[in-house]
């Protein structure tokens, strides 16, 4: 069995310990390098001398399960997922005896997927983040960060393969070469990526699904004292699209629905986290501090305008969804658990901490008690991260707010 490691002995960080930690790994690796090579073959990836390259053989492994729904695919995808944890593995203890650098990230990764394993499988995760400082109006400077960090800790801490997980990203400013990591956070990508987890055929029933978003929220009123409707912010809310028409926010309808397909086709483990707020009659605030509120006013569209072109939306892709534009509607709360950053009546702030980062008070916090393991359920998490956000109250909503955090067995 691959080893966890515990920290009481300090001669155990010595090169000849780590050296020998290596050798059981490459042999559990054998068994797994050969369903690589058959795989390689079978995609016609072996080069000329008999070389492989192993993320290329990943990555199309993963683009035939998504497209075939093969059991056999997704067997297949499996098995390279797992061989590339071991080498990330090797790599880091390889790390570790070379710069001498104590305790080896590598172990802690390597021994939190191990841990996790032992209650789910890290690798029937799928994950969408969303992060976004590049809006054109109101500006945020923490978001991108916020969903890098949300992504180090899913694949650092949690062991899901890092090609289960989508990014949409949208830093104000792009360093050479980081865009290809990830795609631009418009509605059209957002809702897209969101589909693809109703229909991707690799996405096994009870696999556990994550939305985590970090951005804007707005909230805007509904006619007839119907109450208010949410949104979430695209980064290309209030541009003109192909079709010569505003890109539209997404509504809190809209994502109920979606959410309660991606259950009929896949289950119920869907965990949603968003560090935003839709707080009624309120502006976007920026303060000298670098403290500045997560929301935006309404766009120039109305509530039912927005409403009746995602029903349209909704309809050709969804023919039998309960209409979001009945007078009766009520969201399906059986499907997910949200973890909100704040309550209706709150703001989401981001601000300067004291480490020179800009980040959202609530991610910070979120992550800090994720990595502390004191919470069981997302109630428990919600209640840790109360006495830690102040002034803003984190809430679970959901049928599922009771659940083990991540579903766990």
């Amino acid at each position: 069995m691959p080893y966890t490691v515990t920290y009481t002995n300090l001669w155990r960080w010595s090169a000849e310990y780590h050296r020998s930690k290596i050798k059981p790994l490459k042999n559990m690796m054998r068994p797994l390098k050969i369903v690589e090579l058959e795989a390689a073959k079978k995609f016609g990836m072996v080069g000329a001398k008999g070389s492989i390259d192993s993320l290329r053989v990943l990555q199309e492994a993963e683009a035939r399960a998504s497209a075939s729904g093969d059991a056999e695919d997704a067997k297949t995808l499996k098995t390279l997922e797992e061989l590339h944890q071991f080498r990330v593995c090797i790599e880091c203890i390889r790390t570790r005896i070379a710069t001498k650098i104590e305790p080896c990230p590598c172990d802690i990764e390597y021994g939190a997927y191990l841990s996790s394993k032992s209650s789910f499988d890290a690798s029937r995760f799928w994950v969408v983040i969303i992060g976004i400082d590049a809006y054109d109006q109101f500006p945020l400077d923490g978001a991108f960060r916020d969903a890098k960090m949300m992504l180090k800790y899913f694949i650092e801490d949690l062991g899901v393969p890092h090609t289960r997980i989508q990014c949409l990203l949208a830093p104000r400013s792009i360093k050479k070469g980081e865009a290809a990591n990830f795609k631009p956070p418009t509605r059209a990508n957002i809702i897209h990526a969101l589909y693809s987890l109703v229909t991707n055929k690799a996405i096994e029933p009870g696999d556990n699904i994550v939305v985590y978003f970090s951005g804007h929220g707005s909230c805007y009123p509904l006619p007839d004292q119907q109450g208010s409707m949410q949104c979430l912010c695209p980064v290309d809310r209030d541009t003109i699209d192909a079709a010569g028409k505003p890109v539209l926010d997404i509504s809190d309808r809209e994502l109920n629905v979606i959410l309660s397909e991606i259950r009929h086709s896949k289950g119920d483990k869907i965990t949603v986290i968003l560090d935003c707020s839709c707080m009624k009659d309120v502006l976007s605030i920026s303060l000298s501090d670098g403290r500045k509120s997560r929301s935006l006013p309404p766009s120039t569209t109305l509530a039912h305008e927005i409403l009746q072109a995602s029903e349209r939306r909704l309809s050709k892709r969804f023919p039998d969804h309960p209409s979001i534009l009945a007078q009766d509607w009520h969201p399906d709360l059986t499907s997910h658990v949200i973890i909100t950053a704040c309550n209706d009546g709150q703001l989401a702030w981001e601000v300067l901490w004291t480490d020179g980062t800009i980040g959202g008070v609530f991610t910070r916090r979120l992550l800090e008690a994720l990595r502390a393991a004191t919470a069981t359920t997302y109630e428990d998490l919600c209640r840790t991260l109360e006495a830690h956000c102040s002034p803003q109250t984190p809430g679970a909503v959901g049928g599922n707010k009771t659940s083990l955090l991540w579903y766990r067995n």
